[in-house]
């Protein structure tokens, strides 16, 4: 109400504590869970009825390519993401009648802090925050009669990269 009516919501918060499943301890899976997908129910329940009252809106919550594919040491952050995919078809699902939108992104691995703290990745096969804000720009400025639900942004460089071809897992190898 503060700020007048909101238009677009940008979900994209996130913590990743990588351990195997035997020693993730309930602090750690309450924290990724908490801020992973219960900020992003939070967030979006503020301004949902707003959004349905007034006949648009788009909201675009950031998953992770660990929400289409789970790994080694994942689990509690992919639980998080995958999560994230269910609960963006649901908003869509409930928002569409009343003309909001809803969209995940599922970007591979991004130059952050977040990554930088806990990967020690070639940082120049990473992709670039910048690149994930120009979709999401480009998502959320589409006519009000197209609607794209979900985007999987790739780091074609990036060794190990995991992809679902055709309903096949492949593992890629660098270019």
């Amino acid at each position: 109400e503060r700020f007048g009516k909101v238009d677009i919501l940008v979900n994209n918060a996130g913590v990743a504590i990588h351990n195997p499943i035997p020693k993730i301890c309930e602090k750690d899976w309450n924290l990724t869970i908490d801020v992973n997908l219960k900020g992003v129910f939070l967030c979006t329940q503020a301004v949902f009825s707003h959004m349905c009252d007034q006949g648009y809106g788009h909201i675009v919550n950031v998953s992770s390519g660990a929400g289409k594919h789970g790994g080694p040491n994942f689990g509690a952050y992919a639980a998080s993401k995958f999560g994230v995919v269910g609960f963006t078809e649901s908003t869509y699902s409930e928002g569409r009648p009343y003309g909001v939108k809803a969209t995940v992104v599922c970007p591979g691995p991004v130059d952050t802090r977040l990554r930088q703290s806990n990967h020690e990745d070639d940082l120049t096969t990473l992709i670039h925050s910048e690149d994930i804000a120009d979709v999401i720009l480009f998502i959320v400025t589409q006519p009000s009669r197209a609607h794209i639900a979900e985007v999987v942004v790739s780091a074609p460089l990036f060794k190990g990269e995991r992809r679902l071809i055709l309903g096949e897992e492949k593992k890629t190898r660098p270019g």
